[in-house]
């Protein structure tokens, strides 16, 4: 059994997940400020972990926040980065909304894809956008069915649903989930900022099964970041919308923050954040010109 650390856990749905699959989770804490479950007073331990799930407060990179702060977004991912490098797990993955920025650490290779709910077995069109990295291995291999003509699939849950609890519950694919104690609007909040079943399911698995050989599969990703496998050594997308995005991406690069140990500030924030100078700067221009760093491994 895998013992995996999370941060960030919220009420708990991603853990109970991959509780569901057979790894042992144990939470790190959930807030940054305050006393209670501090993240910020949390130190790892190296080679404890197998895994991270880092599930971060989404608010300040939401479409919907007007006036976001992005220096309170990035300092939820400093803390995690920071917890990354002191327990040094085999694997991490991000799981936040589509805004969240590329996450670049040093010494992981990353793949990064969008999962809705209603092509991985669930009942609502929520997109979310994940970040798996990974020091060894194989990428992960996502098992998608795309619904026709989108039949049965609702709206997305947000936490101003005007639905009751009990039904925000249910299309997140929680029936039976208890909240004592929690006034209605903070149920509602926690239960629209936290993953749903069949997302978590299909990532859980896809982790757990990552590294089993499989006769003629190859492991390699469309270049888009869209998480479609590719079949042949010389194609590099999948689709033509995914040539499309990656032309689109080219031109219009995703915002990125990288990390680097040896740098005194540790931190580089590059797109929408503004670009600090960083002592490694080969390191630096070299992660920022891969679009697509799916198989990039910086030792």
């Amino acid at each position: 059994m895998e013992l995996v650390l999370s941060l960030y856990s919220g009420i708990g749905m991603f853990d109970a997940v991959f509780k569901n699959a057979g790894f042992c989770v144990v939470s790190a804490g959930d807030i940054k400020d305050g006393q209670h479950h501090n993240i910020t007073k949390f130190q790892g331990i190296k080679g404890k972990f197998e895994g991270i799930l880092i599930t971060s407060p989404c608010q300040e990179f939401s479409k919907a926040n007007r006036l976001p702060n992005y220096d309170l977004g990035c300092a939820y991912i400093t803390e995690a980065i920071r917890i990354i490098f002191e327990c040094a797990p085999d694997w991490c993955i991000f799981e936040n909304v589509e805004g969240f920025p590329d996450v670049h650490i040093f010494g992981y290779a990353a793949q990064r894809f969008f999962l809705n709910d209603s092509h991985v077995g669930g009942i609502q069109d929520r997109n979310r956008k994940f970040q798996f990295l990974y020091k060894s291995g194989n990428c992960l291999r996502l098992q998608r069915q795309i619904p026709k003509n989108g039949i049965g699939i609702v709206s997305c849950v947000t936490t101003r649903a005007s639905i009751s609890v009990p039904e925000m519950s249910r299309i997140q694919g929680f029936s039976n989930l208890q909240l004592i104690g929690y006034c209605i609007e903070g149920a509602k909040r926690a239960i629209g900022n936290g993953v749903s079943f069949a997302t978590g399911r299909a990532i859980a698995w896809a982790i757990r099964n990552r590294n089993r050989e499989t006769p003629g599969i190859n492991h390699r990703l469309c270049a888009c970041g869209c998480g479609e496998a590719i079949e042949s050594p010389i194609q590099v997308s999948k689709f033509a919308t995914c040539r499309k995005r990656i032309e689109r991406m080219r031109k219009n690069p995703n915002k990125a923050l990288f990390y680097c140990p040896q740098c005194e500030d540790g931190l580089v924030n590059s797109g929408m954040f503004g670009m600090v100078n960083c002592q490694c700067v080969s390191y630096r221009i070299l992660v920022r010109n891969l679009y697509t760093p799916n198989l990039l491994k910086l030792e």
